[in-house]
């Protein structure tokens, strides 16, 4: 029996609404960037919304649009110009959240932002979204290894930004 469209829209609305947070904060770690990844997740639910009608032959509609925000996310990073332009003035800045940041997270963030894309992208699909080596390999389009070259040296980085050191265990307490 063919569904309304009222009732097709009722299920994305209520899937979107509650995807819409995890997708954010994945897209947020993947871009480094607040203001891209909320573009990035909107492009990745208007394009499943087109498609939506299909979504009972989806494994996991959320999986799927995190399928869809990861390619948005890499085919963004290839662009060399990301739709920004100079302005001689620049924006006030609300910057009262920035307080409330502890000092940890935003060095964490920065060293985040200092990784290429490629490494960046798949130490957020292994570890913020908890996917297989494989399971980002399939997402990202890539061998397995390409996926555990790009975590370790991510892991390595960061190792030397100093952002991991409550996390090694290495002969500490």
């Amino acid at each position: 029996m063919a569904r309304s469209r009222a009732e097709v829209d009722g299920e994305f609305t209520e899937f979107a609404i509650g995807a819409y947070a995890p997708l954010l904060k994945a897209a947020r770690l993947m871009t480094g960037d607040f203001h891209t990844a909320e573009d990035m997740v909107q492009s990745a639910l208007e394009r499943v919304y087109v498609h939506w009608n299909r979504a009972g032959a989806w494994d996991s509609p959320y999986a799927y649009t995190r399928q869809v925000l990861v390619n948005l996310v890499v085919k963004a990073t290839k662009r060399k110009w990301r739709n920004e332009l100079a302005h001689a003035d620049l924006p006030e800045v609300d910057v009262s959240g920035a307080m409330e940041a502890t000092a940890d997270r935003r060095d964490l963030g920065i060293a985040l932002r200092s990784l290429p894309a490629g490494q960046r992208i798949a130490l957020v699909l292994r570890y913020y979204e908890d996917l297989s080596v494989e399971e980002a390999a399939r997402l990202l389009g890539c061998s397995a290894g390409t996926v555990k070259s790009r975590t370790s040296r991510a892991l390595a980085a960061l190792r030397t930004h100093g952002v991991l050191a409550e996390y090694d265990t290495g002969g500490g307490s």
